[in-house]
């Protein structure tokens, strides 16, 4: 009996210091919603990341440092998400968000607070999460010569968003439909890219501007004639 009550105490002791005595129990609580069209954005993969200074080890400077992930959630059907972890002294902690995995999945961004995240204290952060407009392109290609024929979007004049998800395309001559991601409510800025060789790469863009409203898909058709940019 004595024994195993001295394994029983060795065993929580064990456990009691798993967590260094430096780490202080810090919450975030907040709401993703889609600000735009006033809905609730459930299933958002909500991050919380700790930068800290680089060891003697590397080379110093932001590639260098200790980038860990300290904890994760998802928010519930009502938008609402909570996270309570050990911050970390001596480390910078931030939020991110599970976007751009999937183009037409959310965008998110912390809105209207640019305070730093404070151990110890509730921190309410409440996030802006929108599914994008899908842009329906419906093209006609010519002359691309010289693929491939590159096209992208960006929200315009401020941008806050360059989606990062460029299609290109192949064919020399096409009739074709691409999709793009779109901020709703918002002016963007096509870029039709084409590129010729002599001695040097000369690109040459072509600029298409639009506006979104709240629509789940915008439908856009451009005859694209790759020798006229």
């Amino acid at each position: 009996m004595e024994a195993r009550l001295l394994v029983l105490i060795f065993g929580i002791s064990s456990l009691s210091c798993s967590v260094p005595e430096d780490y202080v129990p810090t919450t975030i609580k907040g709401k993703a919603h889609d600000v735009a069209r006033n809905i609730n954005s459930p299933g958002l993969k909500i991050y919380v990341h700790g930068w800290g200074p680089p060891s003697s080890t590397n080379l110093g400077g932001l590639a260098g440092a200790d980038f860990t992930l300290i904890d994760s959630t998802v928010s519930d059907e009502s938008g609402q998400f909570e996270l309570i972890f050990n911050y970390k002294p001596h480390y910078a902690h931030s939020l991110s968000f599970d976007s751009y995995h999937d183009k037409f999945g959310y965008y998110a961004d912390v809105i209207d607070d640019s305070t730093s995240i404070e151990p110890e204290v509730l921190n309410i952060r409440n996030i802006n999460a929108w599914k994008p407009v899908i842009l329906q392109l419906e093209l006609n290609i010519l002359n691309n010569d010289n693929p491939n024929l590159a096209i992208a979007n960006q929200t315009w004049p401020n941008d806050d968003y360059f989606f990062g998800s460029s299609v290109f395309i192949k064919e020399k001559e096409i009739d074709t439909i691409v999709y793009l991601p779109a901020k709703p409510n918002t002016m963007h800025r096509l870029n039709f890219n084409y590129k010729t060789y002599s001695n040097t790469i000369v690109n040459h863009n072509r600029y298409e501007f639009l506006t979104t409203a709240l629509q789940d898909t915008l439908k856009l058709n451009y005859i694209i004639d790759c020798s006229s940019f």
